[in-house]
């Protein structure tokens, strides 16, 4: 499983393009400064990180049998997520700091990392992930992640726990 730490940078990860919404938005607004380069700069560096992390974690992980008995896919979560990315666009004209944005960002991420709500990343989308929720045979449903476009139960045979509800399909 994944350290806290770890969970708790995969979760800012999937909130960084809202401080990449906010860069575009303060660049349009006030020109070009370091702040924005700052916050262009953490997003990749987060996506880079991102990438990393799962690539590491799937060969380290502990390869466990996995029998999945339901699986539906839910990459289309992201209409949830498209209203939290347009929030510096309404936002009022009034600026908002990078000190600002930094907290109210570190505090979803804790949360996300903390709780069970995490069920969508557009930067692992973008990477080639593809989200799943599945039901095992002992009836419990996890979150799965896997770069492979599943329509039959019967390919996932095994996986690598992330964390306590989230798989890595390693199959």
């Amino acid at each position: 499983m994944l350290s806290g730490f770890a969970k708790f940078l995969l979760a800012l990860t999937a909130l960084s393009p809202v401080a990449l919404t906010w860069a575009i938005a303060d660049y349009s607004r006030n020109g070009f400064n370091r702040d924005q380069l700052f916050t262009i700069s953490i997003s990749i560096f987060l996506a880079i990180g991102c990438a990393v992390l799962l690539r590491v974690s799937g060969k380290k992980l502990t390869k466990v049998t996995f029998t999945v008995e339901e699986l539906k896919a839910v990459d289309n979560e992201v209409v949830a997520y498209i209203v939290t990315y347009l929030f510096p666009l309404v936002a009022p004209a009034t600026d908002i700091s990078l000190l600002a944005q930094g907290f109210v960002l570190a505090l979803l991420a804790l949360v996300l990392s903390t709780s069970n709500a995490f069920t969508f990343n557009p930067v692992l989308s973008l990477l080639g992930y593809h989200f799943y929720e599945v039901k095992c045979t002992s009836g419990v449903s996890y979150l799965l992640l896997s770069r492979n476009d599943i329509t039959d139960v019967r390919v996932v045979k095994k996986v690598g726990r992330l964390s306590r509800h989230l798989m890595l399909d390693l199959s």
